[in-house]
């Protein structure tokens, strides 16, 4: 498809009637039940390397996945398809390359960069077994249900006062992130629900499980077909980026400062630019959450959440701030909680010989380093680390069941975050219950935009509004018309 004969049909999609709630809501039920009766069981273990041999990795395994599963390629997603969208530069959608975005990928919501999507691709999956992805995959079978889809409109697009209109904001280009299985796809699904058109720039390392979704929902309901657009082209094709953020009223992305940096220089000044990402999420612990009854197990959960999610998701465990400025106790907390996190992490499955070498070398580096320069001191386990570190910053830590501490005493709260309150997320708190309230308080202050408990950093959660950093996607997907 050459770029005047999409442009043309945006043009006659805009032109029509506006794309109704009911018909979305309808397929993403239908595809929501098909998962969760286990129609793409077999589908997901391919792709997602469980079960195949480590070296080969998603990219391989797409060889034979998702996008040959239903017999029909998914990345021409549509019938319409995205076989060519620039009239020069790249002809094809499939080009390939380095797909990160200006400098940084859009493929690290943690700033990390692109070494967390490929860690995080199929040797983590395949660490978890194949009954771990399948339960994670109908889990997230929630977010396209109706009484999910149907809540969050009520939430999030309530009536409008009598005069005013909510509307679509037209088209919309979504630079997909790489750190969660599907979260293109998703997104996308947030723009069609706001009744948008919608233009899908897959991250470089996907691996077919958000054009297969998004194919799908085309096959159940017809009518999304000329509201799904699907491109495998690289970022570092400025000619074709542009071309396509020039198509857009919106760009959604996922990505770091030098993302949206990047994307705002293509897309101009007229268009609405909405970021997602970017974000550090973190422990707080006081002595006496540390020391009460409940203590231990919040901090096995909160191990148990890093292990399991790598550290790689904008609502993972970077590391825990502990109130005390007491050398000899932070020294103890960090030796107590490398025994918990080393204990749970030998619980799991031994990631292949190449993750764990990226990640001896990563803590030797560090050691190396604070031999060097001093600064912080690595405690090292057999597979995982603490490192307590004097700079009381919040920032991304070693991952992987890497973690640091640090010390932060509440007076200091807001003058240590309110610098980097434009990158905090989630905040765990490990305190007595009558200290909650008031930390929390300090914490949404700094900046975050969501306090819980150790356990539920990256848990779903059980209400379809709640907000997204702070946000509701779907209101900065419309606009109000009178």
């Amino acid at each position: 498809m050459r770029y005047e004969v999409l442009k043309a049909r945006l043009a006659c999609t805009l032109a029509g009637p506006t794309l109704e709630a009911e018909t979305v809501i309808g397929a993403c039920d239908i595809l929501a039940r098909e998962i969760l009766d286990g129609k793409y069981d077999r589908m997901l273990e391919m792709v997602l390397g469980v079960g195949m041999d480590r070296g080969q990795g998603a990219d391989v395994v797409m060889a034979q996945g998702a996008d040959s599963v239903m017999a029909q390629g998914a990345d021409s997603v549509m019938a319409q398809g995205a076989d060519s969208v620039m009239a020069q530069g790249a002809d094809s959608v499939m080009a390939q390359g380095a797909d990160a975005v200006m400098a940084q990928g859009t493929d690290s919501v943690t700033a990390q960069g692109a070494d967390s999507v490929t860690a995080q691709g199929a040797d983590s999956v395949t660490a978890q077994g194949a009954d771990s992805v399948i339960a994670q995959a109908r889990r997230a079978a929630r977010f396209l249900s109706r009484p999910w889809l149907e809540e969050r409109l009520r939430w999030e697009l309530p009536p409008s006062p009598e005069g005013v209109r909510c509307y679509p904001l037209g088209v919309l280009l979504h630079i997909g992130a790489g750190n969660m299985e599907g979260l293109p796809a998703y997104s996308v699904v947030e723009g069609l629900l706001a009744g948008n058109i919608n233009l899908l720039k897959l991250p470089e390392h996907d691996n077919g499980i958000s054009s297969f979704l998004l194919r799908r929902l085309a096959i159940i309901e017809p009518k999304l077909r000329p509201y799904l657009y699907v491109f495998r082209i690289s970022s570092t094709d400025r000619a074709a980026m542009k071309r396509l953020a020039g198509l857009a009223d919106g760009v959604v992305v996922w990505g770091g400062d030098g993302a949206v940096r990047g994307v705002r220089e293509l897309a101009g000044p007229s268009v609405k630019l909405i970021e997602w990402g970017h974000k550090i999420s973190f422990a707080y612990a006081t002595l006496k959450g540390v020391r009460g009854q409940d203590g231990g197990r919040q901090l096995r959960l909160l191990a148990r959440h890093m292990l399991d999610t790598g550290q790689v998701l904008c609502s993972s465990c970077q590391g825990i701030y502990l109130e005390t400025k007491d050398e000899t106790e932070l020294e103890e907390f960090s030796k107590y909680f490398l025994e918990i996190l080393e204990s749970e992490a030998l619980l799991r499955p031994s990631a292949d010989i190449g993750a764990r070498a990226r990640n001896t070398l990563r803590v030797q580096c560090s050691s190396l380093e604070a031999s060097a320069y001093g600064g912080k001191h690595v405690f090292s386990g057999t597979r995982t680390s603490v490192t307590l570190k004097n700079d009381p910053r919040p920032e991304v830590s070693l991952m992987y069941g890497n973690c640091w501490v640090k010390s932060l005493p509440k007076p200091d709260i807001l003058p240590v975050l309110r610098d980097n309150s434009g990158y905090l997320q989630t905040v765990a708190l490990i305190c007595g219950e009558e200290e909650r309230e008031m930390l929390a308080h300090l914490f949404w202050r700094a900046g975050a935009v969501r306090v819980c408990s150790a356990g539920d950093m990256s848990g779903l959660p059980e209400h379809g509004f709640q907000p997204h950093d702070g946000e509701f996607p779907l209101r900065r997907y419309s606009k109000y018309v009178t």
